[in-house]
């Protein structure tokens, strides 16, 4: 949809102005909220899941110092914010996903910034593929066709 698609783009400009910016402490961060959520995939805690995950994403859009880049994406994944949480009432999903943000931190830790992005490419594509196939085709208002996950 058009939400993700803007999503794409702004992430990406974060993550290329952020990747340079990503110290020890930075790292700190994202290593405790992967622990976290892996922690709350054990229990199935889909809050603590939901939040953690917000985290570990959002750390890495502050290290771009652009604020007002990351109160956009922030609006976009407001509008998402349900989607989320329907994703992660499924075990494989919390499992994939804590696999998908280790190897996207690696991948930073490496240096390499074009794997990250398209690690977080893959990373986004596999929530909306999974979310359309648990939902079916819903009306797009955006884009006025079936098939497509709209923002509630």
């Amino acid at each position: 949809t058009e939400t993700y698609r803007l999503r794409e783009l702004l992430e990406d400009e974060a993550v290329r102005l952020a990747a340079p910016n990503l110290t020890d402490e930075v790292f700190g961060v994202l290593e405790n909220a992967m622990r976290a959520m892996e922690a709350a995939a054990r229990s199935g805690d889909v809050a603590t899941m939901t939040e953690e995950n917000r985290r570990f994403h959002f750390t890495i859009y502050a290290a771009a110092g652009s604020p007002r880049m990351m109160d956009f994406i922030r609006q976009l994944w407001q509008s998402t914010d349900a989607y989320r949480s329907r994703y992660y009432g499924e075990t494989a999903h919390l499992e994939r996903v804590n696999d998908e943000h280790r190897r996207i931190v690696a991948a930073f830790r490496q240096g390499d910034v074009d794997a990250a992005i398209t690690l977080l490419h893959a990373h986004r594509a596999a929530a909306v593929h999974s979310l359309q196939a648990l939902l079916g085709p819903v009306e797009s208002e955006e884009e006025g066709h079936t098939g497509r996950l709209r923002p509630l």
